[in-house]
């Protein structure tokens, strides 16, 4: 036989450390279950929390809450709003249905589904949730969250922000740390960097981000490549700090602006109000332009110090042991035609470019230079030892970053 009750009138329903009042209720005595539908206050002594909703029901059982409509529950530490939310006072989890918010001391997490063990401080999300701390952001289609270590991992479609919105890593697994505002980003794995009025793409196997003084700094490790639209790069290693403005490149590295490819050691890209500023090579360093169908000018030495101008490559330093091929031209019939080849050895070469191309060599020391009429040109000093043509691995988009 159902025995129910209907109370109305200020009524409070005690049990153990909690207390609910609501303007009415409904109360199954067989099945201990209570109903209110008109707005409803909870409070709990054990942990001084307040939790309010349009529409309860309390299993008395199970001591398990389902709460409706305009959740919001306030704890010395934490608030929470939301749609739909469980909670098992014998456990402290609270599960999450539809869209929901959790402020706890400097983090914002919002969710669309998932719980939380209020006790221990452990969030388990299995929908798309937002973790807001510190001036960073994290989020992902999955995301486990553990206040204490102030660690938090997530899954699928997972992208951390900066605050101020010029730094952006995507991918599908990512991990971040509250305590030294460390992250890390794997699988497709993008970073979105802002640069003046455009955006560098970089795209590592793992991507990783730690503090580094009043800034950041970034690191790709494997299979790196770059795009921007004036300039394009590859290597295994790529190091940015935005502290000092420097894009570094080590092993195998290979940078493209316009027709120029440039290789060595190591690379350096200086950056100034976001935008290339100056190049520094380290160790083998290689300018590769190509001259037309067949053939390259060329200048080689072991330290490269570049200029840009309005992103483009202006000048080119280079000391030590330098030498260059340069392929001289000449109008013919409305066209520019090689007609002959300058094979020179220097200490020091000053190159200046052009739209691209080599347009002037200038030798800073006493060359040892022969110029050659192009058919009688030496085969072998038109092509200098260490002159690869790696354009294959030049990306020329943003997608052509995840290139295998």
């Amino acid at each position: 036989q159902q025995r129910a009750a209907r109370l109305e009138g200020n009524v409070r329903l005690r049990d153990r450390s909690m207390e609910l009042t609501a303007p009415a209720l409904d109360y199954d005595l067989r099945g201990k279950r209570a109903v209110y539908s008109q707005g409803g206050r909870i409070v709990n002594q054990d942990d001084g929390s307040v939790l309010t909703s349009g529409t309860g029901t309390y299993l008395a059982d199970q001591r398990r809450f389902i709460f409706g409509s305009n959740v919001l529950l306030e704890h010395p530490d934490r608030r929470i709003t939301g749609d739909t939310m469980h909670y098992a006072t014998t456990t402290g989890i609270a599960a999450f249905f539809g869209p929901t918010a959790i402020t706890q001391g400097e983090t914002e997490i919002s969710t669309l589904g998932g719980t939380y063990d209020t006790r221990n401080e452990r969030a388990r999300f299995n929908r798309r949730t937002q973790v807001r701390s510190k001036g960073r952001m994290i989020e992902g289609d999955s995301l486990h969250y553990e206040r204490a270590g102030g660690i938090g991992w997530a899954w699928g479609h997972v992208a951390i922000t900066d605050s101020s919105g010029d730094l952006r890593a995507l991918g599908s697994e990512g991990r971040y740390s509250e305590r030294d505002e460390r992250s890390m980003i794997t699988g497709q794995a993008e970073l979105q960097l802002r640069m003046d009025d455009d955006t560098l793409f970089v795209h590592g196997d793992t991507l990783f981000t730690a503090p580094d003084g009043p800034g950041r700094r970034i690191t790709a490790r494997r299979s790196v490549r770059f795009f921007k639209r004036d300039l394009q790069g590859a290597c295994d290693t790529l190091l940015f700090s935005d502290a000092d403005s420097l894009i570094r490149m080590h092993h195998r590295p290979v940078l493209w602006n316009g027709a120029d490819q440039i290789t060595g050691d190591t690379i350096r890209i200086a950056l100034k109000d976001g935008k290339a500023h100056r190049l520094h090579v380290r160790g083998n360093g290689f300018l590769l332009s190509r001259a037309d169908s067949s053939r390259y000018d060329q200048v080689t030495g072991t330290v490269m110090t570049g200029y840009f101008v309005e992103n483009a490559l202006d000048r080119l330093d280079v000391e030590g042991n330098a030498r260059t091929v340069y392929f001289t031209r000449e109008e013919k019939d409305g066209a520019d035609e090689v007609f002959g080849v300058n094979r020179a050895d220097c200490s020091r070469i000053r190159v200046r470019l052009n739209e691209g191309a080599i347009s002037d060599v200038i030798f800073l020391d006493k060359p040892d230079a022969v110029l050659y009429p192009i058919d009688k040109a030496p085969t072998d000093e038109l092509l200098l030892q260490g002159a690869v043509d790696r354009s294959a691995e030049r990306p020329v988009d943003r997608a052509g970053i995840f290139m295998p």
